[in-house]
């Protein structure tokens, strides 16, 4: 493992892939980790231009995937409590390309942004197209005359892509299979999971066999490599997006009305089945998720609010202190101000002009030793997303606005009250900061939410009431999974009411959590 200290340090985003194989693994997990490689090597020369992410970064190899997810499960059982309290998301790979047609499941939170990035990242093999295209891609290998295909795969493939495109967002939620699963159906990470896998045009790809080889994939599977490069760039740049927005961007709305869907579905099979399940009410989970939607709906409204008061206060001392310095060629007054207090910390005297308040303003501004009065004289109007660069304000050289509220023995950003001594500047930007920390902590917890402590029925280890691996779907998923267990599986009026009860109190303890 190996990580790049961000400059909120209990923020972390990760990327991981398995590096064990039961054979040769030329396509499963080796196109991974070499995409995984790739997303290193360029995060690398990100850093080696003076980069440092606004979040921490962790990078996971794991070991012993194929025999039952073991080493992602064992760290993630071992740390659990600290990637519950930190981790703001998980990007898995393992087979990036094993066929023409990429492939990409992941929380609803994260679809959105996953589309955005797709849109950004050339196809991998068609000038002119972008990856989000590469979907609908098919194999080389067309029908002939005397063309066949297994009739039991055909329809379990032609199935799982008429289920794919039920989604209003084309990405299908996560059951299991790799090293996503601890993070999502244990502790409540939104996940993502990408590769391009094979078609029913495409050479077959002998999973987990001794053919699944270096020859195969350069003659079949992505000849030239260049699908293992389209998942890197798009994982990079996914991560990026995590690793750099002020304010996360996981979208909870888009997860609060698919769950109109999941529950579309348990009425399906509760109106197809001839047991007495007319006896079933779910009005108190339609509630819910009503009260769910309508929370996250009050979140995006506060999170964009916050966010363009954010920027256009970091824009307000842009266009002062340039103007300033332009004309003046120096620091303000209140700049001065600020450099001379941060020198005192540090035993440096001031110049001789008038100093801020001590008896209220030095415990004040002790809070504030994050902002380096040099930085704020140059912020700058470089960055590639909307003209501010945050390094301007997040420098190495000092500590970190956001990172200092959280740490031990200080006052939290939510304890934390802003004197009313502060100069009027800063005390606008620090309460924005404090407003965007807020904001982040509920969307974190959106995910979480849907963890419960006892689990599925006869399956506890996964918590994850919202989706879960089907219990004889193998890697495939189910939403809703104990509700939906109970009635299509345990045929169980009884236990369906239970469950439906137990996730309503869910949902509800979550759309109050995110709650502005």
């Amino acid at each position: 493992m190996a990580s790049i200290p961000g400059h909120i340090k209990d923020e972390v985003v990760i990327i991981g892939c398995h590096r064990d194989a039961w054979v040769l693994g030329a396509a499963d997990p080796t196109s991974g980790t070499v995409s995984l490689h790739e997303i290193i090597r360029g995060f690398g020369a990100l850093l080696r231009n003076g980069w440092r992410p606004l979040r921490t970064v962790v990078f996971a190899s794991w070991d012993a995937e194929e025999y039952g997810l073991v080493g992602s499960t064992e760290w993630g059982e071992d740390f659990a409590e600290w990637i519950s309290k930190h981790a703001v998301a998980y990007l898995n790979t393992d087979t990036s390309a094993s066929g023409s047609r990429w492939r990409v499941s992941a929380s609803p939170s994260l679809a959105n942004l996953i589309k955005q990035a797709a849109l950004k990242v050339p196809h991998p093999t068609i000038e002119g197209k972008n990856l989000w295209d590469a979907k609908n891609d098919d194999g080389p290998f067309k029908p002939a005359i005397n063309f066949t295909i297994d009739a039991e795969f055909l329809e379990s493939y032609t199935t799982t892509q008429e289920e794919l495109r039920a989604y209003k967002t084309d990405i299908g939620p996560l059951g299991s299979g790799s090293d996503y699963t601890v993070f999502l159906q244990h502790i409540g990470v939104a996940s993502s999971d990408e590769g391009f896998g094979f078609t029913p045009t495409d050479a077959v790809y002998h999973y987990h066999s001794i053919y699944d080889s270096q020859n195969f994939q350069e003659i079949y599977a992505d000849p030239g490599f260049h699908r293992h490069v389209a998942v890197a760039r798009h994982m990079g740049l996914l991560a990026l997006h995590l690793a750099d927005s002020f304010v996360i961007p996981l979208n909870t709305t888009q997860y609060a009305f698919e769950l109109d869907d999941y529950l579309d579905k348990v009425s399906a099979i509760q109106s197809a089945s001839s047991s007495n399940f007319d006896t079933l009410d779910l009005s108190r989970l339609s509630q819910a998720i009503k009260k769910v939607q309508t929370a996250s709906c009050a979140l995006d409204k506060e999170k964009f609010k916050v966010e363009k008061d954010f920027k256009r206060i970091l824009r307000k001392f842009h266009r002062h202190h340039s103007s300033h310095r332009h004309h003046c060629g120096k620091p303000s007054r209140f700049l001065r101000r600020v450099k001379d207090w941060i020198k005192s910390i540090f035993g440096v005297k001031p110049h001789n002009y008038q100093k801020v308040s001590e008896h209220e303003g030095h415990d004040a501004w002790t809070s504030l030793l994050e902002v380096n009065g040099e930085d704020l004289c140059h912020f700058g109007l470089n960055h590639p997303r909307d003209g501010l660069n945050p390094e301007h304000l997040w420098s190495d050289h000092k500590l970190d606005l956001f990172e200092y509220f959280d740490k031990p023995g200080n006052p939290g950003f939510s304890n934390y009250h802003v004197p009313s001594r502060l100069p009027k500047k800063l005390k606008k930007l620090i309460k924005a900061a404090k407003r965007i920390v807020k904001v982040n902590k509920k969307i974190i917890a959106f995910e979480r939410g849907f963890i419960s402590e006892g689990g599925i029925k006869d399956r506890e280890w996964y918590k994850n009431l919202g989706v879960a691996p089907g219990k004889w779907l193998g890697y495939g998923a189910t939403t809703f999974p104990a509700l939906t267990e109970a009635l299509a599986i345990e045929r169980n009026v009884t236990l369906a009411a239970y469950e439906a009860e137990r996730l309503a109190v869910l949902l509800e303890n979550l759309a109050d959590t995110i709650e502005p």
